[in-house]
């Protein structure tokens, strides 16, 4: 029982000894088994009990459902961890691989596997009052590198997305938008010359 193998022998199923000292360890010896395996299953017992006491309801996810991912593992070019948002998303889910994981759509721009353990996911809540924004226009893709339609050109201006999303981008970037180009610099005869 201490050594992790089976003895060869069994207690209690060998005939009545005629030697009452054999008698008494064999009936000893079960008693103590019997012991054993009741202190076993109430160890189990407990520990059932209180492992499931700070444990959490694992969420139930369909293919389609919208899930917020867990920025914890997630490196990105924000200058300190603590002004990371901490969850990213909302991401479709694409399919359930396994008991706990599951493959999300997530943006190529990312560069991560895109398939993440359920405790890092959090189903997106049912918006009641259909308030959700209105979502972004999908970035399109022109040789596996992410292009975006240029509403107009403040310094830079993605169409369909927020002042919180601008970026400064090189010339070379804007080789798409020409037009755009031109446009801003009659506007604005004093900003850098093309």
């Amino acid at each position: 029982m201490c050594y992790g193998y089976n003895p060869d022998f069994t207690v209690g199923n060998t005939k009545e000894s005629h030697v009452p000292k054999a008698n008494n360890l064999a009936d000893f010896l079960k008693e103590i088994q019997t012991e054993a395996k009741a202190a076993l299953e109430i160890a189990t017992r407990q520990n059932v009990q209180y492992y499931d006491l700070n444990r959490r309801e694992a969420t139930k996810l369909e293919v389609g459902d919208k899930v917020y991912l867990s920025s914890t593992n997630i490196k990105t070019s924000r200058p300190s961890h603590k002004l990371e948002h901490k969850q990213l998303g909302p991401y479709k889910v694409l399919e359930k691989i396994g008991r706990n994981s599951y493959r999300l759509d997530l943006p190529k721009s990312m560069k991560v596997h895109p398939v993440f353990n359920i405790a890092l996911l959090h189903k997106k809540p049912v918006d009641k009052y259909n308030c959700n924004p209105i979502p972004l226009p999908p970035v399109v893709t022109a040789d596996g590198e992410e292009e975006y339609t240029i509403e107009r050109i403040l310094d830079s201006k993605k169409l369909g997305y927020g002042p919180e999303d601008n970026t400064w981008e090189p010339k070379a970037h804007l080789a798409n938008a020409p037009e755009k180009l031109a446009k801003f610099h009659h506007e604005h005869p004093e900003a850098a010359g093309p």
